[in-house]
């Protein structure tokens, strides 16, 4: 059976629309404000489908807040990350507005990538998608496990840590998503290294009292259908979504 964490999960999928974006979506647990939820449905047979509406989405602003992102009880987040090859990070924020047009709604969720060497926020963008209200959903390399677990490198992780609590937004953590790959091996090695690279990532975050992040466990569709990406899960204590 595949470990469940405490709070809830999330699910990936793909919608092909123009510009091609990634959706996540989430299920819930205990109270918070309700989000709305865009839905598709066929038209009946031997109607013609409407040409689909077009929009001119407004985002609202919001305030900073110093916590996790809230849990849903009844309805699902629904957001996304551009797929554009070789787009600049402009050309990323400009396909989520022509995407909410779309959807004539905001997404809830922005997806970004930061890999080891470089900081967080990784460009203006993913600070203006927070200041709209948008959660970011950071996904982040890490670097070789045995190195991590090690201690050698804790001031990096203090240093990606500082800067997601800088942030002042809340913040989905995804650390090195799909670890149980086999292009990943070079670096996850085992999934007791993993862990052990978790706990430490985890227990950083803790000690430089970051209030506004939540932890993402995130393997692959292929390893739970090998019966391999459980063999890597840290625990419901220091998984707060899968």
């Amino acid at each position: 059976m595949v470990p469940r964490a405490p709070v809830l999960s999330l699910a990936t999928a793909l919608l092909m629309a123009a510009p091609l974006v990634g959706i996540t979506g989430a299920t819930a647990a205990p109270d918070a404000p309700a989000a709305t939820t865009a839905s598709v449905s066929a038209h009946p047979a031997g109607q013609t489908a409407k040409s689909p509406k077009s929009c001119q989405v407004k985002n609202a602003s919001a305030k900073p807040a110093n916590r996790p992102p809230y849990v849903l009880k009844k309805h699902a987040y629904f957001g996304g990350y551009s797929l554009g090859d070789g787009a600049s990070s402009s050309d990323v924020a400009g396909s989520f507005q022509v995407y909410e047009n779309k959807a004539c709604r905001p997404i809830d969720i922005a997806h970004a990538y930061v890999n080891w060497s470089k900081n967080f926020p990784p460009d203006p963008y993913t600070a203006q998608a927070a200041q709209q209200g948008k959660i970011i959903l950071l996904s982040w390399t890490g670097t070789d496990t045995v190195t991590m677990k090690s201690g050698q490198v804790d001031s990096r992780i203090a240093e990606i840590a500082d800067q997601v609590k800088a942030f002042h937004y809340p913040v989905l953590f995804e650390y090195r998503w799909e670890m149980d790959i086999p292009n990943n091996s070079r670096e996850v090695h085992t999934p007791a290294d993993y862990i052990a690279a978790w706990d430490r990532v985890h227990k950083i975050f803790q000690q430089q009292h970051v209030r506004n992040a939540s932890f993402v466990w995130c393997p692959s569709d292929w390893g739970f259908a090998q019966g391999t990406a459980q063999k890597y899960y840290p625990g419901n204590s220091e998984v707060d979504w899968v």
